[in-house]
């Protein structure tokens, strides 16, 4: 199978299973604020208030102080994300890690 006879079948099963796991998501965070009001014998937030969050959250505008460097701002936060996906491949799951060296413990130590 050539990768353009995959890619329609991606278009078709991938794409929605995205789209659930971020509805799921939004549930789910629904349900555990329900959950954690009706416990402590409160009403609650109604079904739509995950969604209303994160409508406010994309609407909300980047501030950036006026002493900071604005490229150095907005890229710091990629830079620590790569950091710690750069310490998860050095964890070993199952047999042996994907990326292993002689002091692997402590360079993911120092990135975490």
């Amino acid at each position: 199978m050539t990768m353009e006879s995959i890619l329609p079948f991606a278009y078709i099963i991938i794409f929605p299973g995205f789209l659930f796991l971020a509805v799921y998501g939004l549930f789910l965070q629904w349900f555990d604020r329900k959950l954690c009001a009706v416990m402590q014998n409160r009403v609650g937030p109604p079904w739509f208030q995950p969604f209303a969050d994160f409508t406010k959250l994309l609407a909300k505008e980047i501030i950036v102080p006026d002493a900071a460097d604005s490229a150095m701002f907005r890229s710091l936060p990629f830079f620590a994300i790569a950091a710690v996906m750069t310490a998860l491949i050095s964890i070993p799951v199952g047999r042996s890690a994907l990326f292993s060296f002689q002091g692997d413990m402590v360079a993911v130590i120092y990135l975490l």
